[in-house]
C-alpha cells in the first residue's frame, strides 16, 4: 500500500473547526503542543502500524465529528469510545517502536505522548459538558467545544506520527523493522501489536493512557 499524502492531509483539513461566535483574545493553549516535524514523510507506508493507526484515529474523529454536527447526542459516549480505542492502538504501536528507538529521542515521543493524552482528557470532558446541555440553549455552544477538542486531538495524532518518523529519518530505521525478543531491560515487551502486561508495560517509556475501562471513565451520570 503506497502513501497517499494528499488523501492523508485532506482527511486531517475535513475534521471540523468550531467556528466561535464571538472573537476571543489571544491567549496561550492550555497544553504544550509537541514541536512538529515538518510534512508527513511521503514514502511506502506498507506495514507502517503507526502511520495505519493515525489513520485510524483521524477518521475516528471525522465520525465523531459528523455525529457532534449533526447533534446526535445519544452516539456522543460511543463515537468517543471509539476515538480512545483507536489512540490506544496508535499508543500502542509507538510502544512497539520505542524497542528500536534511541535514548535521545525519548523525550520528543513522551512529549507528544503527553499532549496527546491531555486531548483525551479533554475530549471525555467536552463530551460530558455537550450530553448534559444537549436539551437546552447551551447545546451549540458545547457542541463547539467538543468539535475543537476532537480537531485538536486529530492533529496531535498527525504530529506523534511526525515525530516518529523524524526519528526514524535520523537513525535510518525501516518502516517495519524486525522485533527483538522482548526481555527485562527493554522498554517495551510487545506481544500481537500490544504493550506486554504488568513488569513490561510499567517500565514502557510511552504508556496508553486510555484506561481499559472506558465504559466508567466516560460515566457522563
Amino acid at each position: 500500500m503506497g502513501f497517499d499524502g494528499d488523501t492523508f492531509h485532506s482527511n486531517i483539513q475535513k475534521v471540523p473547526v468550531a467556528q466561535q461566535p464571538q472573537p476571543q483574545p489571544t491567549a496561550k493553549p492550555e497544553h504544550a503542543t509537541a514541536a512538529h516535524h515538518g510534512p508527513t514523510l511521503d514514502t511506502d507506508r506498507t506495514n507502517d502500524h503507526v502511520y495505519e493507526f493515525t489513520t485510524r484515529v483521524v477518521r475516528s474523529v471525522m465520525q465523531l465529528s459528523q455525529g457532534v454536527t449533526e447533534a446526535r447526542a445519544e452516539e456522543y459516549l460511543d463515537m468517543v469510545k471509539g476515538v480512545g480505542l483507536e489512540l490506544r492502538n496508535l499508543l500502542a504501536s509507538v510502544d512497539d517502536l520505542m524497542t528500536f528507538f534511541p535514548l535521545w529521542s525519548k523525550k520528543e515521543v513522551e512529549m507528544a505522548h503527553r499532549v496527546l493524552s491531555k486531548d483525551m482528557a479533554n475530549l471525555v470532558q467536552a463530551m460530558k459538558l455537550a450530553i448534559k446541555y444537549s436539551k437546552t440553549t447551551l447545546d451549540g455552544e458545547y457542541r463547539r467545544g467538543m468539535l475543537s477538542s476532537a480537531h485538536a486531538l486529530a492533529i496531535d495524532a498527525k504530529n506523534l506520527l511526525d515525530v516518529v518518523d523524524s526519528v526514524r529519518l535520523r537513525i535510518q530505521m525501516p518502516l517495519s523493522p524486525t522485533a527483538p525478543p522482548a526481555s527485562a531491560s527493554s522498554p517495551v515487551g510487545a506481544t500481537n501489536g500490544q504493550p506486554a502486561p504488568d513488569e513490561d508495560a510499567a517500565t514502557s517509556c510511552v504508556q496508553p493512557e486510555v484506561p481499559p475501562d472506558l465504559e466508567a471513565n466516560y460515566d457522563v451520570t
